[in-house]
């Protein structure tokens, strides 16, 4: 090196560059560590969303919050109530879907039973005793016992299935005339009872009770529509959280998801 050059040098500057470039270094070391972190992170979400199974449609746990939105507002058209069961039917019942299927059947059983419809209520419980039973989730929220009050009319004296003229034991006690101006009767008999014919079984075409028909309870409404407050609350957290669901695992959504021909969910 010439003294010209050795005179020019500066040590402080060279000692800044380098300390410059090895910043630059570890900069660039640090966005690679934080991109392949980001991959792998979103590699195990989308595996991690296929592993709890039951993605299903991303349509079809759209209409499904849009038909649990409607519920909730009192905005839902009747000729609704059918298209949200038969929606619900086509998503299946698999890992994954089943505590979210659950919530759907149990919102419209207990909206049908605030609207009067006992036998599309019926048909919906029906599919909850078959296949919800041991779901925890819900369960509570569309029992029997839940939802029912003691009959006011009959006051609860029967009991469901007894006959309540004999009160299940199939006989009635019956007297026998006075004989000679006697003056004390005589020890009652028993004879068969002509309601249940000696069943003590309560008849399907005879109640005593036309409220409750001899079951000695009906449906409360007040506590059909408390549980329906807290069945939507749960219900629509899991359909939101199903979409999420479908929108992380990268699964393309089907081509079939409308509700009906002509018909479209309620906005």
């Amino acid at each position: 090196m010439s003294r010209r050059e050795s005179e020019g040098f500066d040590p402080f500057a060279a000692r800044e560059t380098q300390r410059t470039q090895r910043h630059r270094k570890a900069g660039k070391r640090r966005f690679m560590k934080q991109l392949v972190g980001v991959l792998v992170l979103c590699v195990l979400i989308v595996v991690g969303m296929h592993t709890i199974g039951g993605i299903g449609n991303r349509d079809q746990w759209k209409q499904a919050s849009t038909y649990l939105t409607s519920i909730a507002d009192g905005t839902m058209p009747e000729h609704s109530h059918r298209q949200f069961l038969e929606l619900v039917k086509r998503i299946p019942d698999c890992r994954g879907n089943h505590s979210a299927l659950a919530g759907l059947y149990a919102t419209h059983a207990l909206h049908m039973l605030t609207l009067g419809e006992l036998g599309t209520a019926q048909e919906t419980l029906a599919i909850l005793k078959q296949g919800f039973v041991t779901e925890p989730l819900f369960a509570e929220h569309w029992r029997e016992g839940n939802l029912t009050e003691p009959c006011k009319e009959c006051g609860q004296t029967q009991q469901p299935g007894r006959c309540s003229t004999c009160k299940g034991s199939g006989r009635t006690a019956v007297l026998s005339s006075k004989l000679n101006n006697s003056r004390s009767r005589s020890a009652p008999r028993k004879k068969t009872c002509l309601a249940c014919g000696g069943s003590g079984k309560a008849s399907p075409t005879h109640t005593s009770c036309s409220l409750c028909r001899d079951r000695g309870s009906v449906i409360s409404r007040t506590a059909v529509q408390e549980h329906l407050e807290k069945t939507l609350k749960k219900a629509r957290v899991l359909a939101a959280l199903k979409r999420l669901q479908c929108t992380l695992s990268l699964r393309p959504d089907l081509n079939a998801t409308a509700v009906s021909a002509s018909g479209k969910p309620p906005s």
